[in-house]
């Protein structure tokens, strides 16, 4: 894995709220990665579900994509490569924290014939709210504008507030997003296309979307959610928190839970 961070890499991400490693995994890390994931996700789902075309679920957002979550917790392969501390330290650098716990996991795998995943923002719905909340968003299979690649808006994380509400995510609209924030509808997306084992990394405050999956094919990619060490529990229910450790906390103390979000990096 491609962990080194130039002072480059860190400038542009915090500029633009993103960052693109093209080769992140080399060919052999590539295929461990695949396998892990596909074995995690195979004892949370049934193939017949995941080779099948979306638009057989009741709801829209059934039809975006099939997620597994928290896979490091059931899967020892998983486990090892999502509590990498060389993976916290890299994302620690870009974010500027000084230490970095892991929130959760997430697999995707966008189906033939998705919906799109519309416009958001991921922090706004946390249990935490932290400016320097970041996600890494890894490509298990090509990712191109055909089949679902994401689209960042440039420099918005800077300006970005908490405004964003859960009601927008009930509304089947690509754009719910700039009913809030009309202003970014007028900033042009940038497209993402990353080869299998090309890595993105977006602040939680950077707006993100992806198009429908219109191939015959899969799309899977592979997500790890950091919470920046000392984040404070912000009352906005408990998201990925464990409901036990949820009951022993208040707003405003931080959210220290090793069992569930272990500290992967520590100045």
């Amino acid at each position: 894995m491609k962990t080194e961070i130039s002072q480059d890499q860190i400038a542009s991400y915090q500029e633009q709220g993103f960052l693109i490693i093209e080769d992140f995994l080399n060919a052999s890390e590539l295929e461990f990665w695949r396998e892990a994931v596909g074995e995690a996700v195979a004892d949370r789902v049934d193939q017949a579900t995941l080779s099948q075309s979306s638009g057989t679920e009741d709801t829209y957002y059934q039809n975006v994509f099939v997620q597994c979550s928290n896979l490091w917790k059931t899967h020892e392969s998983m486990r090892k490569l999502v509590l990498d501390p060389q993976l916290g330290k890299m994302t620690a650098l870009l974010a500027g924290v000084d230490g970095q716990r892991v929130y959760h996991d997430h697999a995707m795998v966008k189906r033939p014939s998705s919906n799109p995943t519309n416009w958001h923002m991921d922090n706004p719905f946390d249990p935490f709210f932290h400016r320097d909340a970041l996600s890494t968003w890894l490509a298990l299979d090509d990712a191109t504008v055909a089949n679902g690649c994401l689209y960042y808006l440039p420099g918005v994380h800077k300006k970005a507030d908490y405004s964003f509400t859960d009601a927008l995510l009930s509304v089947p609209n690509m754009g719910a997003l700039f009913k809030v924030f009309p202003e970014w509808g007028r900033i042009e997306p940038v497209p993402v296309e990353l080869p299998a084992g090309g890595l993105a990394i977006h602040n939680g405050l950077t707006p993100h979307a992806a198009c429908p999956n219109m191939t015959c094919g899969l799309r899977r990619a592979f997500s790890i959610r950091y919470m920046p060490d000392g984040a404070t529990f912000n009352g906005h229910g408990s998201g990925a928190i464990d409901e036990a450790y949820l009951r022993q906390i208040a707003v405003g103390d931080a959210i220290h839970d090793d069992e569930n979000h272990p500290l992967v990096y520590q100045t």
